[in-house]
């Protein structure tokens, strides 16, 4: 997230590289000798059911790739630089009701053809990639700062930010307090650089320019040592997002009580301004011989009326050679955007068209990301621990949502990912 600064991180990795290439061979030996490498690969393979008990009517598959270095240019600055590879597809719901036998193509996303008659899914495939690079600095051995930038391009969204941080810890280093501003800008459009215009009708092929949204975010932490087996920390962010946050590809059904939907669909409509707040705590405790019990619990609100709770609870078990098994489990509920809902309510028989009701609506989204929903996640996380390849650490879980007067139902999923981690000091 966050203020852009591109220029300042290019700036400072033109400089680090010079430094090396002019360095003694024992100084760019020394610099070499410091430098950490990760590498990771994560899948999510999920399949969701517009009907409880339903047979994998949508899913999609991600891969991801990714990879980053960690180093010290100095004594005082540390360097970090990432890229991530992301490729995504499958069938994914629109936001229209299920009408069988018909999908609504596209590339990403959901929907890219239209037309009367399209229905509840659509194919698609993307892949982004993000470019990430950070610089942190010992203004003294109590107050840090650190800035961070990235660029993520996707098919059909792009996106450039940065944030400024600043870190404080009292003497005896029981204590840090931490400050952080950042901003973006993001470009969101389908094929052609277009979206279509909020609340019209698909075959009415009405398309605007592509839309652009910034957004500002501060966050501010305090860590604590609560004793020498117990550390806290507590964060609260703020946010606030300004232009377009319309998802371009999904539509919705016009349908009366009995969900007999109208041939015709029409393309969503959010606000354009979202303002997001977050309260975070995280708990470790050390119960002897290296084993640890965390927990950490999320509040999260916005204007759009959406309040959710997640809490994830977990046991690391190290063993004597240095392995550590942790089994975790997450719980989330969340409530629904007051602009949600399964289709734009009509009445045939008493001469209510979708024309007619659309009169009474600004803004009306079938996304069930929005919708009412609860969900669960249970997995585990192995460490192994080599000295020829570094740290292996493999994690795998499964994960079940369940969403409330949305178009579907019921989505599992199934993560895994695999990370090496290599220090050469």
């Amino acid at each position: 997230m966050a203020v852009t600064k591109k220029q300042k991180i290019t700036g400072s990795l033109a400089a680090a590289t010079a430094g090396l290439l002019t360095s003694t061979p024992g100084q760019a030996a020394d610099l070499y000798n410091k430098w950490k490498v990760d590498l990771a690969y994560y899948n999510y393979s999920e399949n969701g059911s517009f009907e409880e008990g339903g047979n994998n009517d949508f899913g999609i598959s991600v891969d991801s790739w990714i990879g980053k270095i960690n180093g010290n240019l100095s004594d005082d600055t540390i360097i970090n630089i990432g890229m991530t590879l992301d490729t995504l597809s499958g069938v994914t719901p629109t936001g229209a009701l299920p009408i069988e036998g018909v999908t609504y193509t596209g590339a990403s996303g959901g929907g890219g053809s239209g037309g009367a008659g399209a229905g509840a899914t659509a194919e698609f495939n993307d892949t982004r990639l993000a470019v990430d690079a950070s610089i942190t600095h010992d203004v003294t051995r109590q107050f840090r700062t650190s800035v961070v930038s990235y660029v993520s391009v996707e098919t059909d969204y792009n996106s450039i930010g940065g944030s400024l941080g600043f870190e404080y810890d009292d003497r005896g280093k029981n204590n840090t307090l931490s400050f952080a501003i950042g901003g973006a800008t993001d470009k969101i459009f389908r094929t052609g650089e277009t979206t279509p215009e909020p609340l019209s009708a698909v075959s009415d092929e009405e398309m605007n320019t592509a839309g652009r949204k910034n957004a500002l975010e501060f966050i501010t932490g305090w860590t604590r040592v609560m004793n020498r087996r117990t550390v806290a920390q507590f964060n609260y962010s703020y946010s606030q997002s300004l232009g377009y946050h319309t998802e371009p590809y999904k539509v919705f059904s016009a349908a009366d009580e009995e969900a007999q939907p109208d041939t015709e669909l029409y393309y969503e409509s959010r606000p354009d301004s979202r303002i997001r707040q977050v309260f975070f705590t995280n708990w470790r405790f050390e119960t002897g011989n290296q084993n640890h019990i965390g927990w950490n619990y999320r509040y999260y609100t916005d204007d759009w009326d959406i309040d959710s709770h997640t809490l994830n609870l977990n046991y690391a078990f190290t063993r004597p050679n240095g392995n550590v098994f942790e089994p975790f489990v997450r719980f989330y509920t969340q409530s629904a955007a007051f602009f949600h809902a399964d289709r734009l309510l009509i009445d045939p028989g008493n001469g209510i068209s979708a024309d007619d009701a659309l009169q009474d609506v600004n803004y009306l989204s079938s996304d069930g990301r929005l919708a009412e929903m609860s969900s669960y996640s249970l997995g585990a996380k192995y460490i192994m621990k080599t000295r020829r390849f570094g740290d292996i650490k493999i994690r795998g879980g499964y994960m079940d949502q369940t969403f409330v007067d949305a178009v579907y139902e019921k989505n599992r999923a199934f993560f895994l990912s695999f990370n090496l981690f290599n220090d050469f000091e």
